[in-house]
């Protein structure tokens, strides 16, 4: 079974919507106690491209270690590539310079702004959405 947290954000400052939504992990997996879980956060933004493997984060206790957060992999999708007339019109009024600033994040995350059809990850064809390869649960917060 795979858990994906989705985030949709078009603005130039956001929460940290990936960390929140792992702070809750272990109450969102207690129902399926017996799976294998896997885990999945997908950023949906302007103008960038790209996956990164995250490790698993535990604390250890006097008595046990807790997850804090799972191994997951984290992929941003360019908001074009799910509704291409926003990333159009968001283009033309967003600074060019502010576009450019937006395609390297402070996460690490490969800047892949190379046009329409390219794509990061392991797609299946021309500007595929690849966010977590499967349905996600939607997280607002």
């Amino acid at each position: 079974m795979k858990i994906t947290g989705i985030q949709i954000t078009v603005g130039e400052r956001r929460s940290d919507s990936e960390a929140l939504f792992y702070v809750s992990w272990q109450d969102l997996i207690e129902p399926f106690q017996g799976f294998q879980i896997e885990s999945s956060f997908c950023w949906i933004v302007e103008g960038k491209r790209g996956q990164e493997e995250v490790e698993k984060v535990t604390k250890k206790l006097r008595n046990s270690d807790i997850l804090i957060r799972p191994q997951h992999t984290t992929d941003w999708v360019s908001v074009e590539q799910v509704y291409r007339e926003l990333g159009d019109k968001l283009r033309k009024i967003r600074p060019s310079s502010w576009m450019d600033a937006r395609g390297s994040d402070e996460r690490g995350g490969r800047d892949d702004t190379r046009g329409d059809d390219a794509h990061s990850g392991e797609g299946t064809g021309d500007g595929d959405l690849e966010c977590g390869s499967t349905l996600g649960q939607e997280s607002f917060m």
